[in-house]
């Protein structure tokens, strides 16, 4: 019975709705709370939680009880999106700007259904011209552009 309940897309949804919402308190565990009527800046993330872990607890016991879809398989191409937001986290700081936008195109580029070289090179270039316009030039926040080599 419960091996055939941690086959089904419920159970894993709602432990992952369990899993962030137990993650995001642990995160803000250093911010005041305060109460209803003075709140501090961690009463609304914690509320928020809160309700992550109520509903991840309703949606797994959903899945545990009730007959539901079962897992079918793993989509990959979701996870490329994941995968190229991460990257561009990590090599915006490191890398600087314009080669954080090629990672991100490129990678996103690739959990489509076609890659087509040219189309991918034409949205990097329109990209990277244009966060660098809005960011650097029109708002005046100077991010590294490029690597400090």
């Amino acid at each position: 019975m419960l091996q055939r309940a941690f086959r089904r897309q419920d159970t894993w949804a709602g432990l992952m709705f369990l899993g962030v919402g137990i993650a995001a308190l642990w995160i803000g565990r250093d911010y005041p709370t305060g109460t209803a009527t003075s709140m501090g800046p961690g009463f609304f993330p914690d509320l928020l939680s809160f309700l992550l872990c109520g509903i991840g607890a309703l949606v797994t016991l959903r899945g545990l009880i009730a007959d539901g879809e079962k897992i079918t398989g793993t989509a990959l191409r979701p996870f490329l999106v994941l995968v190229a937001v991460a990257l561009f986290a990590l090599a915006v700081t490191s890398g600087g700007l314009v080669p954080a936008i090629v990672v991100l195109t490129v990678v996103g580029a690739c959990a489509g259904h076609e890659f087509r070289l040219h189309e991918v090179a034409a949205l990097t270039l329109a990209l990277a011209v244009f966060s660098v316009a809005v960011f650097d030039w029109a708002l005046g926040m100077h991010l590294p552009l490029w690597p400090a080599w």
